[in-house]
Order: structure tokens, then sequence, then C-alpha cells
């Protein structure tokens, strides 16, 4: 064409590769304002590349991306008094049984909802936070799609008891004890590993089904231990830790159209987790036990 030189003539539409202090604190007053931006939405609003801002947030500013830290509730100083009570009796428990004593005895139960149309999950809430900031934190909120609710029971050494509740019912106290009963019924016949409820450590939550007189009465007749969990700790509990976090992450890749569904792949999902794992995680427990002790059962 007309062009008589080699050198490369400006290119407005390319994308700037510096790291400059003028680029540096561009970057930093875009994600000041809005933390949860992504690093391809910094570099179209700044015309800079990608990596450049990527180099820019973790080697110049320092920033890095973390989730949110979901919070059931905002916790009083007396829930903290709770939630260290709950991990010192968590502590002696693990430390007066051996592993395999725990993955046969120990028995976590809790619920959870299962949405029959996944959504996204919290990755959406990862934001950008300097040296030494703290997480924000995300009050969960209650969603109210087409789903039921699951009630799930387990030991470390694979038993397994679940229930999805089917349109329009709900658990309370008397739903909650036959969950309990048709468990002990289950664990009770195996061929392998026969476990008594009354063997049983079980731990469970505050809510209001297994805090009724009739849930008590049926555990007090049935000479069952109960593991102490205090209001407002999901993070004490193994379902909420980590396995409702692994099985909703399976099930978004499942066709699920009603409650029975959900409890086909709720099992499969489960039998396909190694028993190695189960000790990983109580072992992680007893370490989180041991910092919830250490900040005052702060979160």
């Amino acid at each position: 064409g007309n062009r008589n030189s080699v050198q490369h003539l400006p290119n407005p539409g390319r994308p700037i590769s510096q790291r400059t202090t003028a680029n540096i604190s561009k970057v930093f007053d875009i994600i000041d304002k809005d933390p949860k931006l992504s690093v391809a939405c910094i570099s179209e609003s700044l015309s800079i590349s990608k990596e450049t801002v990527r180099r820019i947030l973790v080697d110049e500013l320092f920033y890095r991306k973390v989730c949110s830290v979901w919070i059931p509730h905002k916790i009083s100083e007396q829930n903290k008094i709770q939630r260290c009570n709950s991990a010192t009796n968590l502590l002696h428990l693990f430390q007066s049984h051996t592993m395999n004593e725990l993955q046969r005895i120990f028995a976590v139960q809790d619920e959870t909802w299962i949405l029959f149309e996944l959504g996204n999950s919290k990755e959406e809430n990862k934001v950008w936070i300097p040296p030494q900031g703290k997480r924000p934190r995300v009050v969960c909120q209650q969603l109210t799609f087409r789903k039921t609710m699951l009630s799930i029971a387990f030991t470390g050494n694979g038993k397994l008891s679940v229930s999805a509740t089917e349109r329009g019912d709900t658990i309370d106290s008397k739903s909650y004890v036959h969950f309990i009963h048709t468990t002990g019924e289950l664990w009770r016949k195996l061929r392998s590993d026969s476990t008594c409820l009354n063997e049983l450590l079980w731990m469970h939550d505050n809510a209001r089904p297994h805090t009724a007189a009739h849930t008590q009465e049926f555990i007090q007749r049935r000479k069952m231990h109960l593991v102490q969990q205090s209001p407002y700790s999901p993070d004490l509990n193994l379902c909420d830790r980590w396995l409702f976090k692994e099985l909703k992450s399976k099930l978004k890749h499942c066709h699920i159209e009603s409650a029975s569904d959900v409890l086909h792949h709720t099992k499969r999902v489960f039998h396909q987790i190694p028993l190695e794992r189960f000790e990983s995680e109580i072992g992680k427990l007893k370490d989180h036990c041991s910092r919830i002790i250490s900040c005052h059962g702060d979160y």
C-alpha cells in the first residue's frame, strides 16, 4: 500500500501491556470501588491487557481473590462462648477415641435444600482483597426454586442414611424421629459393621425438630449419645463443612426432576467418596476446633 516504513504504527485499540505507575493507580481505583470485578472486566474498562492487570493486582498491589465467608448469623458474645465450648468438647471426644472408633461410631446428621435447578455457586461472591484485608461476609439467604429437603446421616466408614421431602412436606419432630428410627434399623441390620443407635455419637445442630420435646424423649429412651453443636456453627458439622459442598457440586451434572432422583444420585455420589477422605475431614475438623478456641469463638 502507501506505507514506506517497516515500523509498526500505533494501534489505539490494542490493550496496553505496561505496569506503569499510572496503570497501577487506575487498577487500584477501580478495584477499590468494586472488588468483585474480574480481570477481564478491568482489562476491558482500562484498555490494559489481562495479564498486566493480573500482575498489577498480584505483584504490585499484593491483592488476592477470595470467596466471601458465608455466615449463618451475626453471632453474639454468648454465641462465641458456646462455640468455644462445643469446639472444646469435640476435641475431647476426638482425643478419647481412636480414628477407627470415630469412623465407626461418630455419626453426623444434617439437612440441606437440594434445588432441582441448581444455580451458581459461591464463586460468584469472590472478591479481590488487599494484604491483611478481611473477607466480606454474606448472610445465607433462603432459596425458593423447585427443591427438596435432604436429610442425611453418615459415619466415616461408609454407613449412610438419607431421605428427601416430597412437595408440600416438611421436617418436624415427628418426621425427624422417624428418620432416626429408620437409620437405627438400617444400620442395626447391616451385614458388615452393624451398629445400634445407643452405640453412636450422634451429632446434629439446634434446628427446631432436633430440639423438640418429642425428639428429646426418643433420644433419651433409646439411650443415644449426643455430640453438642453450638448455635450458628455449621462449620463444626462435617455435612456443612464439606459433604454438602461436594454433593451439590456433583449433583450439578445430574438430571434431577424429583426427590427420588436426588436420593438416587446422593447415594451414588456418597459411595464414590474414598474412605480416606472421611479420615482427612475429621482431622481437619480437629484443627478447626483448635482455631475456634484460639480466636475466642469468632468465625
